[in-house]
């Protein structure tokens, strides 16, 4: 390429020999991408209701490769591909610094030691509930961080949301 950079929220690049600017954006449930290459005086705008990041890489990427006269390519491959191997990657980093499991498992008896509602600056009360031998975490300020806690050792867990689209499972510490 050219040259590549960042122009006040604007992604600015080279593509196929021309400049291409582009802006992605979105919340969860709708994704939205903008492309432009002034000088093919061609604009490309993708809007959907899905949060499949090959698929709004590809479609612009097919597009302008059409206007711009370049060779045919199945991005939607590319772009597969791409994603799975960032993300095989994204896994083994986050098994390497993961906490060890504590070589005894965690005694459901203790959990009543973590039931209650604490405070958090950010998220608001947080509350940890118990349903049989599950603890479960909720935060009131955010309906969608509600979920189970693992046990990975004393006072360590995981909390795997209920809304499993965040992707943003996390490690909950209990200190005194």
């Amino acid at each position: 390429t050219h040259f590549s950079a960042y122009g006040l929220g604007w992604v600015l690049e080279d593509y196929q020999g021309y400049k291409r600017v582009s802006h992605n954006g979105g919340l969860p449930g709708v994704v939205t991408h903008v492309s432009l290459i002034p000088e093919l005086g061609v604009g490309v705008v993708v809007l959907t209701n899905q949060q499949e990041t090959a698929a709004i890489a590809a479609i612009p990427r097919q597009i302008l490769d059409a206007y711009a006269g370049a060779p045919a390519r199945d991005w939607l491959a590319v772009m597969q591909e791409q994603l799975a191997a960032r993300t095989a990657r994204l896994a083994a980093a986050s098994a390497k610094r993961a906490p060890s499991r504590s070589a005894q498992p965690v005694d459901p008896a203790t959990f009543p030691a973590y039931v209650g509602r604490y405070t958090d600056a950010w998220r608001g009360e947080a509350s940890v509930t118990q349903d049989g031998n599950q603890l479960m975490l909720k935060f009131s300020r955010t309906e969608g961080l509600v979920g189970p806690l693992e046990p990975v050792s004393p006072g360590l867990f995981i909390v795997h949301w209920n809304d499993r689209s965040l992707n943003a499972d996390a490690y909950v510490r209990f200190a005194e």
